[in-house]
């Protein structure tokens, strides 16, 4: 599976879809990254029969709105090259006029652009793409996998006209926080004229077993990094960005230049409002 991944397992589960719209379609880390929502889920887990359970799930509804991939691993991972299941869900989301959000960092998203961009004319889709850093060794030492394939992918999203946002997070204290240089990763970014630039609010809380993974993971990937921050403010609850308010003003300036969408409250309101582009109607996201 790669580095950081361990083995296979089949997820036995009749239900696909969370109170929230989140599809799940694999579980577990599926990408290297700094932070885990899981990070005890070494093993990646795969929902063999998840286009057949959103089928059923998506018919019964009574009320469309935005279907959420990608929040738990991405759906894109190497198992979808075999597994085919993102597809053949985004199958049932467009035959029942549902919208869907999909984070990845893979560019295999591209094999599905064609239906992606036919939910997009009826309804809404949207792509979120993680990009910490364009320091390579950085953002892969941050996030895991390749700068060039996101770069790639938000190209080809542009060319396509469908939505994308660009994730400018985790920000990892004395790595990926300097205002001068998240200003220049900004010029660059800013040129594949993405729908938003979400920095996520810099300073994250840590939930108990996220925040052992976290420190562990940064003293071993970061560690004169790693040092300071623990002289500065040890190891804390909350990720601590000192240079939060200007990486906040960097964002939205360069946002404000291409009409972009830079505040954080905007980005979510906006990317979970279902819209039925066929009726010119709206509707509120559907919990």
């Amino acid at each position: 599976m790669g580095e950081g991944r361990g083995y296979m397992f089949i997820i036995d589960t009749k239900t696909i879809v969370t109170p929230q719209n989140g599809l799940n379609i694999y579980r577990g880390r599926t990408e290297n990254n700094i932070i885990s929502m899981e990070p005890e889920i070494t093993d990646i887990g795969v929902k063999p029969e998840a286009d057949e359970l959103l089928s059923g799930t998506l018919k019964k509804r009574k009320s469309k709105g935005m279907i959420l991939v990608g929040n738990m691993g991405d759906p894109y991972n190497d198992l979808e090259k075999e597994y085919g299941l993102m597809r053949k869900c985004l199958k049932w989301i467009n035959y029942f006029d549902f919208g869907v959000v999909i984070t990845t960092r893979r560019s295999l998203l591209l094999r599905d652009i064609d239906m992606i961009k036919d939910i997009d004319k009826k309804t809404k889709a949207v792509v979120e793409i993680p990009i910490p850093s364009i320091e390579v060794d950085k953002m892969r030492a941050i996030d895991g996998g390749s700068l060039s394939e996101r770069l790639l992918l938000m190209e080809e999203l542009h060319k396509a006209e469908i939505p994308f946002i660009i994730n400018i997070y985790p920000i990892v204290p004395f790595v990926n926080d300097d205002p001068v240089v998240v200003k220049s990763m900004l010029g660059v970014l800013k040129d594949y004229r993405p729908t938003a630039i979400d920095l996520g609010g810099a300073s994250v809380p840590l939930v108990k077993k996220q925040m052992d993974y976290f420190y562990l993971q940064y003293q071993k990937r970061f560690p004169e990094e790693y040092n300071k921050y623990l002289d500065a403010h040890g190891r804390s609850k909350n990720i601590i960005i000192d240079t939060e308010i200007e990486l906040i003003d960097a964002v939205r300036k360069t946002a404000t230049t291409i009409g972009a969408m830079w505040s954080p409250p905007e980005i979510l309101d906006w990317k979970r409002r279902y819209e039925n582009k066929q009726a010119g109607e709206q509707m509120t996201f559907d919990f």
